[in-house]
């Protein structure tokens, strides 16, 4: 089935991560489906919108977000149990208990920089096609919060994922990104 969604635009603050929500939320409460939000920006927005401080700090501290997830895959080269990772009842819509969520951390930029530095970039691409489509059987729906500008990372989101959504403002910069 193809149903992953990457929600990308180079420039930040154009509303990617709270179009995200939106969809995702809806989704899960208007048509009760199986959503996945992977947060994939290093600024986290995502999850912070959707756990507590303390929660979501908690899952960082004990490695458990799509940072630890990645360097374990890509980094080490480990087989890596991705259901793990995902974190359910992060809505505080009551009829949107079908949303989940692998949360990220600042780390992220560190991993890509280490990605970039090793020449891992097929493996990234690897790891990401093999958790999306493990996703797929699983969610009805993955959406993908990508960080503003285009990395390794977002290109390979983008590249893997079914759909891309590009939120714009009514700007030049934003509709240019």
């Amino acid at each position: 089935m193809r149903n992953t969604i990457a929600v990308m635009n180079t420039k930040g603050g154009v509303g990617k991560s709270t179009l995200v929500l939106a969809v995702a939320e809806t989704l899960a409460a208007e048509r009760h489906m199986n959503v996945l939000v992977i947060d994939s920006d290093a600024q986290a927005s995502i999850s912070s919108m959707l756990m507590t401080p303390a929660s979501l700090h908690k899952l960082q501290s004990d490695g458990l977000t799509i940072v630890d997830l990645l360097v374990a895959s890509v980094l080490r080269g480990e087989t890596v149990d991705w259901t793990r990772f995902v974190v359910g009842g992060v809505s505080d819509v009551d009829d949107a208990r079908t949303l989940y969520l692998i949360p990220s951390d600042m780390q992220l930029t560190l991993f890509e920089r280490e990605v970039s530095k090793e020449s891992r970039h097929g493996r990234l691409r690897t790891a990401i096609a093999e958790l999306l489509v493990q996703a797929r059987t699983v969610f009805e729906v993955g959406l993908i919060d990508c960080p503003p500008g285009l990395s390794v990372l977002t290109e390979s989101w983008l590249r893997e994922a079914d759909f891309h959504i590009s939120p714009t403002k009514a700007d030049y910069v934003s509709t240019c990104g």
